[in-house]
This record gives structure tokens, C-alpha cells and sequence, in this order.
């Protein structure tokens, strides 16, 4: 007697789990109310197939009826539609990717809000169709495949072949020119990059035989950095140039000029 009542319990439970499965999807494909059918012409190889949601700008409002295979390479698909939906007129039908693992859903775009709307049994033209995850997964491999390809060449152009060298060459080149023509020399940066441009540059004045005092020794600062400008000054700036953007408020400017005459008259 147990036994018998344990697996009548058993198959009572089955058939629970049943109708409720069979009664989601049929509630998800829209119950009792079929709506009205819309039509898109998708081509082979979309990834359709019966029971896939409908979107309308994100909205869920029907899933995809039927899937219709042509020879020609066409996919006549047709959209049930829930009845309290309108679709407008020039929205395009676009097969988009539903979660992570590969489900497709048909995604319904309006050009703009618009009170027509598509009657049933009409065609909506078919977008673009967005890039899925195997197509992605692809454009990763071939932007790791080119960063990979660029980060090889500058590591043998800049080390390799003596590039790092050069630069290095090159910059000392452009201070000795500034120590031996220029009149000013102009550094952006922190306080620490414009002490050490200057002590690059009185280094060469002191080989090439000029004064370094004849160079003047300007710097570009930002407005957040009025109230430590002192650091600049400190490092050898002698004139500092503030750099407004638009709509250019001068009130850093009279910041600045305020703390330039306290620091004058201490």
C-alpha cells in the first residue's frame, strides 16, 4: 500500500512539473490571446527558431510563430504580436542576441515615434543584423592579434634598433639648442619636470660658456594648481602662464595675482 502511494505522489509531482513547463510557454507565446501576425525576411544561418522573444525598444510584445525555410537563402519568420502593441511604421526587424548562450531574439527598431503602425499581416524590412558573440569573440582575437603585432614592432624599433637611444640623443640635442640660441624656455609639467629641464639646460650653458641667468624660464599651469604655484616658482619658474578654458573666468587669474602680492609683501 506505501509503495503504491509513493509512486502515485510520483507521478502526481511529474505531471505537476509538466503543466507547469507546457503552461509557461504557452503563457510566454501569449495564452489564450494569439495577437496578429507581422512577417520579416531574415536570411539563412539567423539562428531562429520558434518560441524566441519579440522586442519593441526593449519591450517584450509577442515571440517569433513560425520559421519558414526558402531554397533562395530566406527565412520567412513570422511575429505574433500581442494585440495591445502597435508596431509604427518604418521600424526594421533586427535578429540581436538574448543572454550568453546564443539564444536570438528579434529586436523591433522605430526610426521615431510615429501613430501608424504596421497592419496585421504586413512585412517589416529587416535592419542590419547586430554582430553576435562568436563575431565579437573574432574582432577580440583579431584587436589582440594587432596589438600584439604593434607592441613586437616597438619593442624592436625602440629597443631592438636603438630607438630608446635616440630619443634620448634627440632630446639632448633640442636642450643644447635651447641653451645655445634661445632667450626663453617654456616647460609643462609638475615642479619636478620643470627643476630638472632647468638643471639639463644650466648643465649645457655651463659647457657651452653662456650665462643661464639670459634664459628665461616660463611654465603652463592649470587653474586647480593656483594655490600651489609657489612650487613652480620654488623650482624655477620666473613666469608662470595659467591655462583657461572656455569660457575663460579670470578669477584664477586675480587668485593667482592675490597670492603673488602676499607673497611680495612677506
Amino acid at each position: 500500500m506505501k509503495k503504491r502511494d509513493d509512486v502515485l505522489v510520483g507521478l502526481l509531482v511529474a505531471v505537476t512539473i509538466v503543466v507547469a513547463i507546457v503552461g509557461s510557454l504557452w503563457l510566454a507565446r501569449g495564452g489564450l490571446s494569439k495577437g496578429y501576425p507581422l512577417y520579416a525576411k531574415f536570411p539563412w544561418g539567423a539562428g531562429l527558431k520558434q518560441g524566441q522573444p519579440v522586442w519593441l525598444v526593449g519591450v517584450s510584445v509577442g515571440y517569433v510563430d513560425n520559421v519558414e525555410l526558402k531554397q533562395n537563402g530566406i527565412l520567412i519568420t513570422t511575429l505574433r504580436i500581442d494585440k495591445q502593441y502597435k508596431v509604427p511604421l518604418g521600424s526594421t526587424a533586427t535578429v540581436v542576441t538574448n543572454g550568453i548562450f546564443g539564444d536570438m531574439a528579434v529586436a523591433l527598431t522605430p526610426v521615431h515615434p510615429d501613430p501608424r503602425s504596421f497592419s496585421p499581416g504586413d512585412t517589416v524590412p529587416v535592419g542590419p543584423t547586430a554582430p553576435g558573440i562568436a563575431q565579437l569573440t573574432s574582432k577580440a582575437d583579431s584587436i589582440a592579434t594587432s596589438v600584439n603585432a604593434i607592441t613586437t614592432a616597438m619593442q624592436h624599433e625602440l629597443v631592438a634598433a636603438g630607438g630608446i637611444r635616440e630619443l634620448h640623443q634627440t632630446v639632448a640635442s633640442t636642450n643644447r639648442l635651447v641653451a645655445e640660441f634661445a632667450d626663453m624656455s617654456n616647460t609643462p609639467g609638475a615642479p619636478d619636470v620643470l627643476r630638472h629641464k632647468n638643471e639639463v639646460i644650466d648643465t649645457w650653458c655651463a659647457k657651452l660658456g653662456r650665462d643661464p641667468r639670459t634664459i628665461e624660464r616660463t611654465c603652463n599651469i592649470p587653474v586647480t594648481a593656483i594655490d600651489r604655484m609657489h612650487e613652480w616658482v620654488e623650482a624655477g619658474a620666473q613666469r608662470l602662464q595659467i591655462q583657461l578654458d572656455h569660457p575663460f573666468d579670470l578669477g584664477p587669474v586675480e587668485r593667482a595675482l592675490q597670492l603673488r602680492d602676499e607673497q611680495e609683501g612677506n
